[in-house]
């Protein structure tokens, strides 16, 4: 029989010949060094590990708390009425509905006190009586301040927001010091830096794509109403995504010294290769955060049941936090020993530049 007829019919073939194709398999459950990164529950239970076992990190948000609870409020009524009275409303509109509306604005200014830019973005130590705005403590009516200049109260604010995010680092760099006991986190002036600059891009970037974005939206409106609306909601959608992506920024910076574009790739990075399982994180963490104040805001804000919700959400704030800190780290690692093997099978360097950060030295490398 000859050698033609052995062969099936079907099999790639070079004349006589069998073609072989080898498939190389990775398979890192195998490997000794591997393992499955942390899960979302496990991190939040890693940070609520954490936070009982150092419960004096919870000093810092309820110390915010009872700050903008019982100390002076400084406040600026009158600009926001001013505001309320050039309120522009299409006609037609309901007279009722505009009295609510302008009573809404002035309720606002009356409640704003300039001390809750305490509460920074990005780093900034968490409170709840920023988003509760008491006008009342149980001890009677706070001290008040009353501002009328626009600018002085926008330079309050901004210093207040400078505070603020030192105050914030300090209260990171604390809590990434518990997550990472064996680890040196960043030094407080350039971390604190680093923060500053990350703010400011952050602010100033924010206002003009959202100014660009409503102009673009107002122009397509024009022309059909629905283009607009689509338009607002991508950008709205591409914008969230860009803060999910960088949204471990601080964290690198704090917890691995790096600088703020090795933070941001960093954070992209992970996400990334994480997308799924930070997702989840976000939604959840999210999730707990909403339930948890609709809990601690149940009293009233001039009962002393309140203190209660103030520790609550202070040891709840505390808990996310390191649990996104023990989230990072651990899915850092994990993505840097992915693609430290996978390169090494695929015949690359077996690390990237990204791996060799000066973060690799620290625990849970």
């Amino acid at each position: 029989m000859s050698a033609r007829r052995l062969l099936t019919p079907g099999v790639p073939r070079c004349g006589n010949k069998v073609i072989m194709v080898k498939l190389n398999f990775v398979d890192m459950t195998n490997q000794p060094d591997s393992k499955r990164p942390i899960g979302v529950f496990s991190s939040i239970a890693a940070g609520f590990d954490r936070i009982a076992a150092n419960p004096l990190l919870i000093l810092p948000p309820l110390l915010l708390d009872i700050l903008l609870w019982f100390g002076p409020h400084i406040v600026s009524p009158s600009i926001f009425k001013g505001y309320a009275d050039l309120l522009m409303v299409p006609t037609g509109t309901d007279p009722d509905l505009v009295q609510a509306m302008i009573a809404a604005v002035e309720e606002f200014g009356r409640r704003l006190n300039v001390l809750v830019a305490l509460n920074s973005f990005p780093v900034g130590i968490p409170s709840l009586m920023s988003s509760r705005l008491p006008l009342l403590n149980p001890l009677g009516t706070p001290l008040l301040y009353i501002i009328q200049e626009p600018g002085t109260m926008l330079l309050l604010a901004i210093a207040a927001g400078i505070l603020g995010l030192v105050l914030g680092v300090i209260f990171h760099r604390w809590v990434a010091g518990r997550v990472a006991p064996n680890g040196e986190v960043g030094s407080l002036v350039p971390s604190t830096a680093a923060i500053l600059l990350l703010a400011l891009i952050g602010y100033l970037g924010g206002l003009f794509l959202a100014t660009g974005l409503f102009l673009v939206a107002s122009m397509l409106s024009l022309l059909l109403p629905v283009l607009g609306a689509l338009f607002l909601f991508g950008g709205f959608s591409v914008g969230v995504w860009l803060l999910i992506y960088c949204m471990f920024t601080p964290h690198g910076i704090i917890l691995y010294r790096l600088n703020l574009r090795q933070a941001v790739t960093e954070s992209i990075r992970t996400v990334r290769l994480n997308t799924t399982s930070t997702l989840m994180f976000v939604v959840i963490t999210l999730a707990i955060t909403w339930l948890g104040n609709q809990v601690w805001m149940l009293p009233g804000e001039d009962s002393w049941y309140s203190v209660l919700g103030i520790v609550g959400h202070a040891f709840t704030s505390s808990m996310l936090l390191a649990a996104s800190y023990v989230f990072f780290q651990d899915r850092r690692a994990w993505a840097q020993r992915a693609s430290a093997f996978l390169a090494s099978q695929f015949g690359g360097r077996g690390k990237t530049r990204a791996d060799s950060e000066p973060g690799d030295r620290y625990e849970g490398e």
